[in-house]
């Protein structure tokens, strides 16, 4: 008699975890200059196997049309065109992270109003601004301002889509950065306050042995503290739970000079 069948464990389960595990939504508030976002938005996400997502923003037609057909030849690209800044901005939360290409027209100087509204979503977007005459004081505003890159049009062939993939690396770059800038300020947030003060000296140079006395407990006091910081931290040594420190901003990259204390 044949036994009872084993079925192979179902993998499901470990399916939905890896889509629960997926960048959850990173909650925003922007108000730049006089020119205020006050809605909050969610993070926008790639989905993954999936083109490169371009948005044209180009308030005349023809130059948008202009702009889709020299990024036509690269198979990749998933365009989308928007006729003013206001329209991708309304709907930015929903948006997939990519490359904005937006086109600044002389004869309006407030559309460069813009940049820096599109430049402060630099962890999903990165931006290309198009002129129509080369300028130094624009493109030296423009870069200034948050954007990635500035093309003079016309552009050779096959120049735009260039400069998007080297764009989209350069977002992409980003998105890592503020992943991990995220994680690490999700971590340190476990420490107490005395546990920072600890984190900080370290950062500094100074030796447990120092640590000790500029904070007037005992040396043994300061061992556990640096022991729980690591525990809470999920590191395995002073140099990696400083890199968490220096990824969210939470320890300056230029520690003090230390005073020297006699032990």
């Amino acid at each position: 008699m044949r036994g009872p069948c084993r079925l192979a464990p179902s993998r499901t389960h470990e399916a939905v975890a890896r889509a629960g595990r997926a960048a959850p939504l990173a909650w925003r508030r922007r108000e730049l200059g006089s020119w205020p976002i006050a809605r909050v938005y969610p993070r926008p996400h790639t989905p993954p196997n999936m083109g490169q997502f371009v948005y044209i923003i180009a308030v005349d037609g023809e130059k948008r049309a202009a702009l889709r057909a020299q990024l036509a030849t690269a198979s990749n690209l998933l365009v989308q065109g928007f006729a003013t800044p206001d329209l991708f901005v309304d709907g930015i939360g929903h948006r997939d992270a990519g490359v904005i290409v937006f086109d600044l027209p002389q004869a309006d100087a407030r559309q460069a109003e813009y940049i820096p509204v599109l430049g402060s979503f630099k962890e999903s977007f990165a931006t290309i601004v198009t002129i129509s005459a080369p300028s130094v004081a624009v493109a030296v505003a423009a870069i200034k301002a948050g954007a990635c890159d500035v093309v003079v049009l016309p552009a050779a062939a096959g120049d735009l889509a260039r400069r998007v993939d080297d764009a989209a690396a350069v977002q992409r770059a980003a998105a890592r950065r503020h992943a991990v800038a995220a994680e690490a300020a999700t971590l340190l947030a476990q420490l107490t306050s005395r546990e920072n003060e600890v984190l900080r000296l370290l950062a500094d140079g100074l030796a447990n042995r120092d640590v000790a006395a500029r904070l007037g407990i005992s040396l043994r006091t300061a061992e556990v503290h640096r022991a729980r910081i690591m525990a809470k931290l999920g590191v395995g040594s002073l140099a990696q739970a400083l890199r968490l420190g220096y990824a969210c901003g939470a320890l300056p990259l230029h520690p003090t000079p230390s005073i020297a204390v006699n032990t």
